[in-house]
């Protein structure tokens, strides 16, 4: 079994009223937070120009309002997704046949 801490992951949700702990899959349903999009529109170089998520069921939902286990509250949570992109150590990279020994 496999265990982190989730508060230095930032992935816990607490009640703004009782201070009740959940987990995001608990307050966010998995396919509607980040969506599915239909059509994606790039230029030449790859940039997206333009998303096209068919209708409303299908776009990110980002906001999800919640009545709170501990205290019957409502309450609302606004999700913010950040992706990072980095890329792979140079001896790890497979599709490279050479590695550069100086360093």
């Amino acid at each position: 079994m496999m265990c982190f801490d989730a508060n230095k992951k930032g992935m816990i949700i607490k009640c703004p009223y009782c201070g009740y702990e959940y987990t995001i899959d608990e307050i966010f349903v998995k396919g509607e937070l980040i969506g599915q999009s239909h059509r994606r529109v790039k230029d030449t170089l790859g940039k997206v120009l333009a998303v096209d998520y068919g209708d409303e069921e299908n776009e990110p939902q980002l906001i999800e309002h919640y009545i709170c286990d501990g205290c019957d509250k409502e309450f609302v949570v606004e999700a913010t997704i950040n992706c990072k992109t980095k890329p792979i150590d140079e001896a790890v990279d497979f599709k490279n046949e050479s590695v550069s020994l100086l360093e």
